[in-house]
């Protein structure tokens, strides 16, 4: 198994990096802040202020 780690090693590094950075761009897409929340509550920036 040691063997097989140490000849794939980069392969491995490169897959890790890749799969990280898809999570990161899904999370990053997923944020979406101007979109209307599905639960939650909604203010009104008129009666904030008064």
């Amino acid at each position: 198994m040691i063997a097989v780690l140490q000849k794939y090693r980069m392969l491995f590094l490169i897959l890790a990096i890749l799969v990280l950075a898809a999570i990161i761009w899904v999370v990053i897409l997923s944020r979406n802040d101007r979109s209307i929340p599905m639960r939650g509550v909604f203010v009104l920036k008129d009666c904030l202020c008064g």
